[in-house]
């Protein structure tokens, strides 16, 4: 349930995209998100928000007789100042008109196939990618960030890694992939940025025939990483026949050039084959059978080969010189 004076107003992952946020120094609704997790309203953004940041501009205080947004059990009055403890989420707008979640987590998911990545969260550190720019400091692994078991974080230049799923050597005998049956493939990832240093993320993926011609292509725009949930990126690609090969690619950097892996956090990277559950008995069919567990499992602990795939020569470097084109700058040293 949606309880806005609490300290959290849903325990729904996906709804936090929909809270309402207070400004961090005084008593007013939140719109905008800075230093990767200072929530403030237009007035203190605009009066100098790094003096407040600083303590050395004074915070309004809240007059409980005069303020009317709502407070936590037990509290007396807001508590404005620079402090993290002064952060409170007031309403959570995707409780209103989905108060059970049910259209945002139990209808998105689909059954597929376990994940063809290997290493998808960096728990094998980066074993199974191919480095394609290792800028700045580089690519690293953390341990226990953010909820997360572990996770990749990039550096303060484009960090970027891809990785190849061969479908060929995990697909069932006789099976879709190995008829050249229509399948569908669903890539994802979820990424997250610090509370200090803003930071983004972008995602691509082609699906590629067995000659490598390029039967599919997605590419997400460079996307802002909040500092406050993990946002997932999503793709499913429609139906293809002849599909032998996911190339996945991904990277992230940090918003300041801070040197050091204050860039974008990186988990749940995943490639999965969609399986179709419309059948009138209710019984899973279709492309159920395209992948072989036990292949999946010897190649999963084999990773190497997931990176040795060829792919075309004119996909070698071409997200890298993309992103950096792209219109996100490094804003200042530290």
């Amino acid at each position: 349930a949606c309880d806005a004076r609490g300290d959290a107003p849903c325990e729904i992952r996906e709804h936090r995209r929909g809270y309402i946020w207070k400004c961090r120094f005084c008593c007013s609704i939140a719109h905008f998100v800075c230093y990767g997790g200072v929530h403030v309203c237009e007035r203190c953004h605009a009066e100098g928000m790094e003096r407040r940041m600083a303590g050395t501009s004074e915070c309004t205080p809240c007059d409980p007789r005069t303020c009317t947004l709502p407070r936590r059990p037990g509290q007396q009055a807001h508590d404005n100042g620079p402090g993290e403890h002064c952060e409170q989420v007031l309403k959570c707008l995707a409780c209103v008109s989905d108060p059970t979640g049910e259209h945002l987590t139990d209808r998105s998911a689909r059954r597929g196939s376990r994940n063809l990545l290997c290493n998808g969260d960096g728990q094998d550190g980066l074993n199974g990618w191919e480095i394609l720019a290792h800028g700045g400091s580089g690519w690293a692994v953390e341990r226990g960030q953010a909820g997360a078991s572990s996770n990749f974080v990039s550096s303060c230049n484009w960090c970027v890694k891809r990785q190849v799923v061969d479908l060929t050597s995990v697909a069932r005998a006789g099976g879709a992939i190995e008829r050249g049956d229509p399948v569908e493939i669903e890539v994802s990832a979820q990424f997250l940025a610090r509370q200090d240093c803003g930071s983004v993320y972008a995602l691509r993926a082609f699906l590629l025939a067995a000659d490598g011609v390029i039967l599919d292509r997605y590419s997400s725009d460079v996307r802002v990483a909040p500092a406050d949930c993990w946002e997932t990126i999503s793709h499913v690609f429609p139906a293809r026949a002849g599909v032998a090969r996911v190339v996945f690619e991904h990277g992230g950097k940090d918003l300041k050039y801070w040197l050091g892996h204050y860039g974008s956090k990186v988990t749940g990277c995943c490639v999965r084959v969609l399986y179709d559950d419309d059948s009138a008995d209710g019984q899973t069919r279709g492309v159920f059978d395209a992948i072989d567990e036990g292949k999946l499992d010897d190649h999963l602990r084999g990773s190497s080969s997931y990176s040795s795939a060829q792919v075309p020569a004119d996909l070698a470097s071409s997200l890298v010189a993309l992103l950096s084109r792209s219109r996100f700058r490094p804003a200042s040293h530290r």
